[in-house]
C-alpha cells in the first residue's frame, strides 16, 4: 500500500491555519490476523525541518483507537 500525508503547523492561534506545511510519502504492509491487523509502515519526510527525522518506521498490532 502506498500513502501520502500532509500536515499544517502553527506556533500559535494567531498563525492559524498554518505557517508551515509538511509532506510525507510512504509504503506499508498489512496482514490480517486473529488478534487484528499487523502493520509495518515507513513514511519518508519530503521536506524535513532542521531537527526532523528523514523518515519514520511504524510497527503495530491490533486496531487503532
Amino acid at each position: 500500500m502506498l500513502f501520502g500525508d500532509a500536515l499544517g503547523t502553527a506556533a500559535s492561534l494567531r498563525d492559524y491555519p498554518s505557517t508551515d506545511t509538511l509532506y510525507a510519502a510512504g509504503l506499508g504492509l498489512r496482514y490480517q490476523t486473529i488478534i487484528g491487523p499487523v502493520r509495518l509502515e515507513y513514511g519518508r519526510n519530503l521536506n524535513p525541518r532542521p531537527l526532523d527525522p528523514s523518515g519514520t518506521l511504524l510497527f503495530s498490532i491490533g486496531y487503532p483507537f
